[in-house]
């Protein structure tokens, strides 16, 4: 008797583990899933600019052949975390040649990705220029960016 009732409660022992065992076998399957599901929804905004400040560094202080140090171009509006395309006009106003050698921006979340005409840009006695600047936009702005233009 004593032995069938040892078989009896090892049998339960062995069920029970089996139960146990594919239960965190089911649960370890989903988990992935819950995993997906639970991670945060990134938000892109609008991106709305304002105003571009370009702002001219010049290497040379005493000659300032672009104009002023600053000047206002037209803003835009966009969809976060795109690129856009800026028209930038400058005219020179010395004689000989002058450069564009750099373009860059300290506006948190943009960055610059290209110019076209590829830098560095000559200009010669009193000609005009616009180039174009890629600028690739944070994931939501509002307010002014900034555009540093270094010049000789």
């Amino acid at each position: 008797m004593r032995d069938l009732k040892d078989w009896i409660i090892g049998g339960i022992i062995v069920v029970a583990f089996a139960a146990i065992a594919i239960y965190f076998y089911t649960n370890q399957q989903q988990l992935p899933n819950a995993q997906i599901l639970s991670l945060p929804i990134s938000y892109t905004g609008p991106v709305n600019v304002s105003n571009i400040a370009v702002e001219i560094n010049y290497a040379n202080i005493k000659q300032q052949c672009f104009g002023q140090s600053v000047q206002i171009a037209q803003g835009f509006s966009a969809n976060g975390l795109s690129s856009q395309t800026v028209l930038v006009t400058l005219s020179d106003s010395c004689q000989g040649v002058h450069k564009i050698y750099g373009v860059s921006t300290d506006t948190s979340g943009f960055s610059i990705s290209a110019t076209n005409p590829s830098l560095p840009i000559s200009l010669m006695d009193q000609n005009k220029l616009t180039f174009n600047i890629t600028v690739k936009t944070p994931a939501s702005y509002s307010g002014v960016l900034d555009v540093l233009v270094n010049a000789s």
